[in-house]
């Protein structure tokens, strides 16, 4: 009889094929590493809901990580027992990926924690994934980052073929909607691209809401959105878009604010769904929205005050080119010419 293997390579074998992994999901890659652990495709050896924070062993970061976010992720990884290697799932998590230029997002989660492999692609193939976890239960060899180009077998069956669906075209009484608005509230009324838009004093805000809502014939009853577009140097935008379920339609409200004292009445006593739509434009913009019961910050972590989507702002990620993959069509190459540079949106002049 052989004699029994030592202890410590016993522990090692069973540290690293009996992984216990623990998901951080925090965007839309969350669902691809999630259904990489679900029904017949549980890899061999690995666990895929982990229990109390003690039994893991692999944390995967997937999605995007925000500034305000990124201390809770340090925050579970330090309460994590050592060793724990960590998994950087997507373009997000490893660089930003497509929100590599938000004020808010961190340029890649090893400024966070240390990161053990990354697995590149938006979102990445769930074999990226497995390769990624076999390559840190190989023994004897150190956690490698795991490429795209490094999964060479071809799927066993090819993507299904979706064919054009049919869509349902859906008239909209947009002539009637620009008619009744200008009757009620008096101001100048526009229509393109099928959305029809009323212009109200800032003073007349509340009341022209309220009226869009309780007019049976508009039945704007259903609060959609409120956003903020910056109209510099004049001023600001504030929009409100409500819809009728009953009648399937919709339209706009639009009132102006001057730059150097943005403010306009709140509409949490109109639509109670207002209120954080408020937070987050006060927040981003730096408006006033008088009357709201709760004007405390939504979205941006703690320290400093600042209005980043302000476009007298200049943003570092605004300036300076994205670090992946140049496009061929700014490039020139292969015969072509080309493409004229744009800037981006919201770059100052």
């Amino acid at each position: 009889m052989p004699p029994p293997p030592p202890a410590a390579l016993v522990i090692d074998r069973g540290q690293r094929y009996a992984l216990t992994v623990l998901n951080v999901g925090l965007a839309c890659c969350a669902v691809e590493a999630m259904v990489a652990s679900l029904g017949q495709s549980d890899p061999p050896g690995v666990v895929p809901l982990a229990g109390p924070d003690r039994t893991v062993e692999v944390l995967i970061v997937s999605g995007t990580v925000t500034d305000k976010l990124a201390p809770l992720v340090r925050r579970l990884y330090d309460s994590l027992p050592a060793p724990v290697k960590v998994l950087s799932f997507g373009a997000c998590a490893n660089s930003g990926g497509p929100y590599w230029d938000s004020y808010c997002v961190t340029k890649g989660v090893d400024l966070i924690v240390p990161v053990d492999a990354y697995v590149p692609g938006c979102p990445p193939r769930p074999e990226a994934l497995l390769a990624a976890l076999a390559a840190l239960t190989v023994a004897g060899v150190e956690p490698a980052p795991a490429r795209a180009s490094d999964l060479q077998q071809p799927l066993l069956r090819p993507a299904a073929v979706v064919g054009p669906q049919e869509l349902r075209a859906r008239r909209l009484p947009v002539t009637a909607t620009a008619l009744r608005l200008q009757q009620l509230l008096g101001g100048p009324v526009h229509s393109a691209y099928g959305v029809v838009t009323a212009d109200v004093p800032a003073e007349q805000w509340v009341s022209a809401a309220l009226t869009a809502r309780d007019d049976p014939e508009l039945d704007g009853s259903f609060f959609d959105l409120l956003t903020v577009v910056d109209e510099h140097p004049r001023g600001f935008d504030v929009v409100v878009r409500l819809w009728s379920v009953a009648l399937r339609q919709g339209f706009l409200l639009r009132t102006s604010c001057p730059r150097d004292a943005p403010s306009v009445p709140s509409l949490r006593g109109v639509f109670a769904g207002a209120a954080w739509h408020e937070r987050q434009a006060a927040e981003m913009f730096g408006l006033v929205f008088a009357g709201h019961p709760d004007p405390a910050p939504l979205l941006l972590p703690p320290g400093g005050v600042w209005h980043p989507l302000r476009k007298e702002h200049r943003l570092a990620s605004r300036e300076v080119a994205w670090p992946g993959a140049v496009d061929p069509a700014y490039s020139g190459e292969g015969g072509r010419p080309p493409r004229r540079p744009l800037r981006p949106p919201g770059a100052p002049t």
